[in-house]
């Protein structure tokens, strides 16, 4: 422990034993070291590779007694939905068919049909096994048909009796269990449109298990990035209305009905269990990488298009992954900082911004909340000179929520950006990106990637309930990272993102009532978040806004614990149930995406603890 964080923690177990009582403060004392031990052993097995996914399996999978159950649950679900599985074969390696069949004979629900979309001649070779068990089973059907792969799958789509399709690839399996999920879920809430589950991929052995993807629940900009619905269950009826308004050509493959259906309903439903095994991709299939991301691109593209976001481009980054552009007008952005001396950051803040910022229609208010140095009165001076920066002076106590709603009060633009003053802008089109979203009917806030001065992520979204009431996700990771929640360098939709960098239209500001007062320095930016997903608004945090934080690495501020216990009021009950962009599988424990172990302090728990540290 670094001799300040040392001396901080000693201070505060005597405030505790003062106030509390020693019993009580050497109860606080072990709760600390416990829960940073854990932190600890959780970072080292990583590291080391000491709790593999294959020991999560065995932690967290139904076992055969529960597979046994299901099968007498199923038969007594009140509503028993028939599920049609569009299994299309393809260049197909000996017996993947086979076991991908067999992985639905083994299915604890069993009210399903499968049609078998065979589109090679040599698929006819490879697949014998596949014709002996539609001969024996009267649920599976083939159609044999060499024609496009796509064609094949309108061709099975109007031969399938379910309720609910689902396309798979032959050599793809899906768990014993996930249909029985589907049926279950569909008891509970009969009138979803899309279900989905998170997914692993299976080794070249064909059963072995590796690289899982656990997903969060609906969430509509990570499409543009990844079609993590790709394996989903979609309602026929949906289907049958996506195909109706479009001719057989208009229709590019499943990804892009998958994209169309996205578009017709929000009826959209997350099951967070992997249920789903995709096939084990030769070094041939892999090398189509590219292909693959061209065509998202064209399907992204036409997906937004489609939604009213005209002329569309799409750029690859350096990482691999999809930005989406589009020109925008300019509209004023009023860049609000509060300040309080440290007038070079300050200073290195104002001149990348200048200096590098493509993006022009641009004001500064800066919120000085008393500084006294000269250094910074000077550099006000030289500032007062500049057209479009304005100085203005807080001179209330101190209040971070206060300070932001004072400068959107002077702010002229319909576009505020709330920025710290130890930012850094890195590149020229930082800004356009943040506008370009923000100004999206449907996005309330839109947050930047935040970089540590060593190029490490210091914000990538906040997750609420994570170490406590909310923390940076992806934090010390190095960009083009991707584990078990997917990539850092993907769009996603977020419960928050903080105000170190945070952009929004005047009108949601208005709308949503400004930073909430009661906090004096922290949560504020996360309860503002959260009252505008209440208001319907998204909140999006793009990877393609890029600044340095500079004081992110070694600030340790103290969170005053007025505002633990205001936050714990306003976030309890979503840590209760959990970030719907977040996934139940992995810690809350450390801000890197990691497998949940089966010990772990619930965020909850967490939470409750660290109020009871809270002095009044």
């Amino acid at each position: 422990m670094k001799p300040r964080r040392l001396i901080q923690s000693l201070n505060n177990i005597y405030t505790l034993s003062k106030d509390k009582g020693l019993s009580y403060a050497t109860q606080v004392s072990f709760w600390k070291i416990r829960t940073a031990t854990y932190k600890r052993r959780l970072k080292i097995q990583d590291q080391f590779a000491l709790y593999p996914y294959q020991k999560w399996i065995l932690d967290n999978e139904v076992r055969e007694k529960e597979l046994i159950q299901q099968r007498v649950e199923a038969q007594n679900l009140p509503y028993r939905p028939r599920i049609s599985v569009i299994v299309v074969g393809g260049d197909v390696l000996p017996d993947s068919l086979k076991n991908t069949l067999n992985a639905l004979l083994e299915q604890t629900y069993n009210n399903w049909n499968a049609s078998l979309v065979l589109t090679s001649a040599s698929d006819r070779v490879t697949s014998p096994a596949a014709t002996d068990l539609a001969q024996t089973d009267e649920r599976i059907h083939l159609h044999w048909n060499e024609t496009s792969l796509d064609s094949s799958i309108k061709l099975a789509m109007n031969n399938t009796e379910g309720e609910f399709i689902i396309r798979l690839y032959a050599g793809d399996k899906l768990s014993p269990n996930a249909l029985f999920e589907v049926a279950k879920t569909l008891n509970t809430t009969p009138d979803i449109d899309i279900i989905y589950s998170d997914q692993d991929c299976l080794a070249e052995d064909g059963y072995s298990r590796q690289a899982p993807f656990f997903k969060p629940d609906w969430s509509p900009e990570l499409m543009l990035s990844t079609n993590y619905l790709a394996c989903a269950f979609i309602r026929k009826d949906l289907v049958s209305k996506i195909v109706s308004k479009n001719p057989p050509e208009g229709l590019a493959s499943f990804e892009d009905l998958i994209f169309r259906c996205s578009e017709y309903t929000q009826d959209i439903h997350h099951i967070p269990h992997i249920l789903y095994h995709r096939r084990h991709e030769t070094q041939e299939k892999s090398d189509r990488y590219g292909t693959i991301l061209n065509l998202q691109a064209e399907w992204a593209k036409a997906h937004l298009d489609r939604l009213g976001i005209r002329n569309v481009k799409s750029n690859t980054s350096k990482l691999g992954t999809l930005q989406m552009i589009w020109p925008i007008p300019e509209r004023r952005v009023s860049i609000i900082i509060p300040t309080q001396d440290n007038s070079e950051y300050l200073k290195r803040c104002i001149t990348s911004i200048q200096e590098i910022t493509e993006y022009t229609d641009y004001e500064f208010i800066l919120v000085d909340c008393g500084s006294q140095e000269e250094a910074t009165q000077r550099y006000y001076s030289t500032l007062s000179q500049v057209a479009n920066v304005h100085i203005t002076k807080y001179q209330k106590e101190f209040n971070f929520s206060s300070a932001l709603n004072f400068g959107a009060s002077h702010a002229q633009g319909g576009l505020l950006l709330f920025l710290n003053n130890d930012t850094e802008a890195i590149e020229p089109y930082w800004l356009e990106e943040l506008v370009r979203w923000a100004e999206q009917p449907n996005i309330g806030i839109v947050g930047a990637k935040l970089l540590f001065p060593d190029g490490a992520i210091q914000h990538a979204g906040i997750v609420v309930g994570m170490e406590g009431h909310g923390s940076h996700v992806y934090a010390k990771a190095r960009e083009g990272y991707q584990g078990p929640f997917g990539s850092v360098d993907w769009y996603r939709n977020c419960s928050a993102v903080t105000a170190a960098c945070m952009m929004m239209r005047r009108e949601v500001f208005n709308n949503i009532g400004g930073f909430d007062e009661n906090y004096e320095l922290v949560f504020s930016d996360i309860e503002i978040c959260q009252r505008a997903i209440k208001d319907g608004y998204r909140i999006l945090y793009t990877p393609f806004a890029r600044l340095i934080h500079h004081e992110g690495l070694t600030r340790h501020q103290h969170i005053p614990s007025h505002d633990i216990r205001v936050g714990y009021e306003h976030l309890k009950k979503i840590i209760e149930q959990g970030d719907p962009f977040y996934n139940p599988n992995l810690s809350y424990s450390i801000r890197m995406p990691t497998l949940k172990r089966p010990d772990e302090e619930s965020p909850i728990e967490r939470l409750n603890n660290i109020l009871s540290q809270a002095q009044p």
